[in-house]
């Protein structure tokens, strides 16, 4: 029966697509927002925006193919890179953003290569705070592309328009602070903190965030200072926009600069040998 129920809903989705229509209604109301956001941009630039790197947020059944299909209704192409081997999350495109793990001449594969070898690897905590969730993120990160979540938190009882539903708002900003200190204690350590989120700049919460760390990582109050220098909403979109302009000049399945630029086929020419 589920085998039925996928491929019918599959069949949907290119039935749909055919007609020129959204693979679903889903896809449809993430295409309506990269327009919007694609108009915006391109009324900014004062020129035809035609291809972007998202930064996937954390929102609860967002698939791959839903991005995909809803870059490709919006007429957008998706930028990849060679030796990204999924899609930027939030967490990366914030880590990009704060300059981490960026190798200072992407167009040239081999040495980028060389200095990512080199790129020390930190355990970095990534807080996104929204008006919806409070979610909270450990990854060990050399480069954007090699950042892997390897445990994660989401409460969506924290996000801030619920603070009321708590009584007294002290009562709250305890509940976020003890949810941020509960995650931290079970960590090894936290090199490296990030803010995410249209709420992470909300005073009170910044308060809860340093008494939740103060004790328990000393060096994190550096971080949360350093962070500070990004707006957290958007920061995402910083490190996306960053990693936009390296994928363009990155080379597809090349670690010598000299052959990428040469002419290799069967029917061009060999050069010396």
């Amino acid at each position: 029966m589920d085998k039925l129920r996928d491929a019918w809903k599959r069949a949907k989705r290119q039935r749909n697509k055919s007609r020129g229509l959204p693979a679903t209604e889903d896809v449809g109301t993430i295409a309506n927002v990269l327009i919007t956001l694609r108009s915006m941009a391109e009324l900014h630039l004062a020129q035809d925006v035609t291809a972007a790197v998202t930064a996937t947020p954390n929102l609860p059944g967002l698939g791959r193919e839903d991005l995909e299909d809803a870059m490709e209704y919006a007429r957008m192409k998706l930028l990849r890179s060679y030796n990204y081997f999924g899609d930027v999350d939030e967490v990366s495109a914030a880590y990009a953003a704060l300059g981490n793990g960026l190798c200072q001449y992407p167009e040239d594969i081999q040495s980028c290569e060389d200095e990512g070898r080199d790129m020390p690897y930190y355990r970095v905590l990534s807080i996104s705070f929204t008006q919806l969730l409070l979610s909270l993120k450990m990854s060990s990160c050399g480069s954007p592309a090699l950042c892997s979540v390897y445990i994660s938190e989401d409460d969506f009882d924290l996000g801030l328009r619920f603070k009321n539903s708590y009584g007294p708002e002290w009562s709250y900003w305890t509940a976020v602070r003890r949810s941020i200190r509960r995650f931290a204690e079970l960590q090894s350590g936290i090199d490296k903190l990030q803010l995410c989120g249209e709420a992470a700049s909300n005073e009170n919460f910044l308060e809860a965030l340093r008494s939740a760390l103060r004790d328990l990582e000393p060096r994190t109050e550096v971080a949360i200072g350093g962070s500070g220098r990004l707006e957290p909403l958007s920061l995402a979109a910083r490190g996306a926009a960053e990693l936009a302009k390296r994928f363009q000049v990155m080379t597809w399945n090349c670690v010598e600069p000299r052959r990428c630029n040469e002419t290799e086929t069967l029917g061009g020419p060999i050069g010396d040998l």
